[in-house]
């Protein structure tokens, strides 16, 4: 299973680090691959070391967050980490480097890359491996994005790699046929090397009934001189002749069956595609549906009880979620449109999920009023802003007087 190593400090990227999780988990969830960040079940009477290149060996890639006091923390006696040999992070990287594992410098908060004078020199090979950076909001979105894709086409090589067919070694070929059998032996007491060419050879008379030989082929019995020696007095059997096979009627390939076979199969396949289609748009739609719920849920959590909501429109009763356009959150997340009703009327809400928090939820912006006025939810009673300029999903009417 593919995994990926996140090395990184506590007391120097450890918020930062964890919004970086929460998106490979996010990413990678549905792709099978593990994301490993802290080691801490380590049992007792183990060695860490052992424990910790056990857990490298088995990812493909290591991520070595650095931020802008990680090559210079100092521990408890003023010594610099790095330069410990029992230093946990050293330690992840040295063995990263010896297991030549796809080390990733990933520099966050606008740190710089160290050079090697900065490392020491188990881990000096850092220096060179080509990293990213991942900056902070409003940038963070972008970075993490090219982070990820790097990622995706690592593993990808990788598969394709692993699904290539082993070598396979051609049969051998050989020039020469097969060997003739061995002549018979020869008697050297005979002239012609054997008795049976010494034997005198019977001839009878022809006779005007006999059958006729072909042209070219000499009679059973008769010789002539330049043959090279007596002939043989048997002749070889004749041969048949067979007439051409034909195939009978009944046998011949009807060309009706083929198109039937073909036409039944292209159908088959169609309604094979238009099933998997349809259980895939349900599916699908079901999904959007469960998440657009915790999503509506996670609003109504959020402005329930706020003096600005109450103010407005009562006792919270019911929160929708809607489709269509709505204003990115303040680290251009992707915004999110609600229909609250309360006991007052109805408004719009609109809200982004929030990756800063541990678990990600979604987070009320601003309330939209019927008549277009705005209201900043990011703190309670904030003074209204100018009718809004981007389309709202939805417009409900003005409460009746009645």
């Amino acid at each position: 299973m593919p995994a990926v190593f996140i090395s990184y400090r506590r007391s120097d990227s450890q918020d930062i680090t964890g919004r970086i999780f929460d998106r490979l988990e996010g990413h990678f969830g549905s792709k099978r691959v593990k994301v490993i960040r802290d080691v801490d079940s380590i049992p007792v009477g183990e060695d860490f070391r052992d424990v910790l290149r056990d857990k490298i060996k088995e990812c493909d890639v290591v991520l070595v967050v650095i931020g802008p006091t990680w090559a210079s923390v100092k521990d408890s006696r003023g010594n610099r980490r790095l330069d410990d040999a029992t230093d946990t992070v050293r330690i992840e990287i040295e063995q990263a480097l010896e297991l030549k594992k796809k080390v990733i410098p990933v520099c966050v908060t606008h740190a710089p890359m160290p050079t090697d004078d900065d490392l020491p020199e188990a881990i000096q090979k850092l220096a060179f491996r080509n990293g990213v950076q991942v900056r902070p909001d409003p940038d963070f979105n972008n970075d993490i994005n090219r982070l990820l894709g790097a990622l995706d086409k690592i593993f990808k090589d990788k598969q394709v790699a692993e699904a290539k067919p082993p070598a396979v070694t051609p049969p051998k070929r050989f020039l020469h046929g097969p060997e003739p059998p061995p002549p018979p032996p020869v008697d050297p007491r005979f002239p012609g090397g054997s008795p049976a060419a010494q034997a005198p050879v019977k001839t009878e008379p022809t006779s005007p009934f006999a059958p006729q030989q072909r042209s070219g082929h000499p009679a059973p019995g008769s010789w002539h001189p330049g043959s090279g020696g007596p002939p043989s007095t048997t002749a070889p059997p004749a041969v048949p002749s067979q007439p051409a096979v034909r195939p009978l009627p009944g046998n011949r390939p009807k060309i009706s069956r083929g198109v039937l076979a073909s036409t039944t199969g292209i159908m088959i396949l169609l309604g094979g595609l238009v099933t998997m289609c349809l259980c895939g748009g349900s599916f699908m739609y079901f999904c959007v549906m469960i998440a657009h719920s915790s999503n509506a849920e996670d609003i109504k959590l959020d402005i329930q009880g706020r003096p600005t909501i109450s103010e407005h429109l009562g006792e919270i009763e019911s929160v929708d979620s809607t489709f269509g356009s709505a204003p990115r959150g303040p680290g251009n997340e992707l915004g999110y449109a609600f229909l609250v009703k309360g006991s007052k009327g109805s408004a719009t809400v609109y809200g982004h999920l929030d990756y800063s928090l541990s678990p990600s939820r979604m987070v009320a912006d601003t309330l939209k009023l019927p008549d277009g006025t705005e209201i900043s939810l990011h703190e309670d009673l904030a003074p209204a802003s100018s009718p809004s300029t981007f389309p709202s999903p939805f417009v409900p009417a003005a409460p009746s007087s009645e």
